[in-house]
């Protein structure tokens, strides 16, 4: 406890520095365009000068215990540790799994060297204890990270590793992430902890902007990716099957990244991430949703799930209860701050300062039998006024 305590101060500092810099030049529709520099400033990674040491856990305090047991507030985890697209989902094996976006502050990441960026991997049995499983990948495992360093050179930036995930699929781990030059990955292995193997050959599987993927009832898996695009899988997920299609709201765009599914109360829906302005890093980072009664649509309106959860993970726990989770994108003030603020559409910001934050919600049927979720931390359940689209929250 004693070097995580000391991490997290040292790292807290650093948290404030970057705090300071200007990030909010990011004014772009694709992360995947813009500057080495920019895309770097956007991410507000605190800086390190050689390679990263991470703690190999992470303790609950008796307040967090309590919070999470009462499912009335957000719950904070992994204070001090910068992370992004936090992503989290409960295995067959009764291990809840955790990676996101961790560039060179993943364990052994080193500045001066992208190949060291990777997929950085947690678990925990009760969701308030986490252990360090390890990186079981690495861009320098890559049979193609020439390639991918050529890539970085053409579009003068250099390589990053974004939004990792992990799932368990027809019987083996699979691990997707994308990157800042255009191309993402998928890797199957036996095991959590790898080895893993590539799927595709080479940087085959092409362009993939926050790839995840959904396996239906009936046992099919589907790639998603960019904010709208689906499409099937071959059983032994090294092949596509069919042409890709549309799934998004029926009254406008769902967003820009960030799209998931999750079948919920016998109805498919889609999860995507915007500004509430509809302007890059301008306003609060949300999480929208719409919703089906068939996998290919057609899809309802772009209906709000909660303020400062954009590109967060919906997931239900052991109990059957249902957590959506959430970082840090933007300048951080208090909620109190950003309720009394007067402008709130000039910039990014964000109530967390590191770390992922549970938030506890439900989602449920009205009389009608029209699905919604309640989010039951208020702080994150409403619209800011600087929200583009009007809502009706229940």
């Amino acid at each position: 406890m004693k070097q995580a305590q000391l991490y997290t101060s040292v790292l807290s500092s650093l948290f404030i520095l970057a705090a300071c810099n200007n990030l909010n030049t990011f004014q772009i529709n694709d992360h995947q365009g813009v500057p080495t520099e920019k895309a770097i400033q956007a991410t507000m990674a605190p800086k390190i000068d050689g390679p990263n040491i991470v703690p190999s856990h992470f303790t609950a305090t008796q307040y967090q215990i309590d919070q999470l047991n009462k499912r009335e507030r957000a719950v904070q985890f992994f204070e001090g540790l910068f992370l992004r697209d936090p992503y989290l989902f409960l295995a067959p094996d009764g291990q809840y799994y955790f990676t996101s976006t961790r560039l060179e502050l993943i364990e052994g990441g080193d500045p001066n060297n992208h190949l060291t960026e990777g997929i950085e991997l947690w678990k925990s049995s009760d969701l308030l204890n986490w252990q360090l499983v390890g990186v079981p990948f690495r861009f320098q495992d890559l049979s193609w990270h020439k390639e991918l360093t050529e890539m970085g050179e053409q579009l003068k930036r250099k390589p990053m590793l974004w939004a990792p995930e992990i799932h368990f699929i027809n019987g083996q781990w699979l691990l997707t992430h994308t990157t800042s030059v255009k191309r993402a990955n998928v890797l199957l292995a036996d095991k959590p902890e790898g080895p893993y193997k590539e799927v595709f050959e080479g940087p085959s599987f092409g362009h993939r902007h926050d790839p995840s993927f959904f396996q239906d009832q009936d046992g099919k898996v589907y790639l998603l990716n960019k904010a709208y695009e689906m499409i099937e899988m071959s059983a032994s997920l090294d092949a596509f099957v069919g042409e890709p299609f549309r799934a998004e709201p029926s009254n406008r765009k769902m967003g820009h990244e960030g799209l998931t599914m999750a079948n919920i109360l016998g109805k498919y829906v889609i999860f995507g991430t915007a500004w509430s302005t509809d302007k890059m890093r301008h306003g609060t980072y949300n999480m929208y949703y719409a919703t089906a009664d068939n996998l290919h649509g057609p899809y309802g309106e772009r209906q709000f799930l909660g303020r400062f959860l954009g590109h967060g993970t919906p997931f239900k726990d052991k109990q059957g209860q249902w957590w959506v989770t959430a970082f840090k994108n933007g300048e951080v003030y208090t909620h109190e701050e950003i309720a009394s603020r007067k402008i709130q559409d000039d910039k990014a910001y964000t109530p967390m300062s590191s770390g992922f934050m549970l938030v506890p919600i439900e989602p449920k049927l009205d009389v009608q039998g029209k699905f919604y979720f309640d989010v039951l931390d208020k702080r994150y359940k409403y619209p800011g006024p600087e929200e583009v689209q009007n809502f009706k929250i229940r």
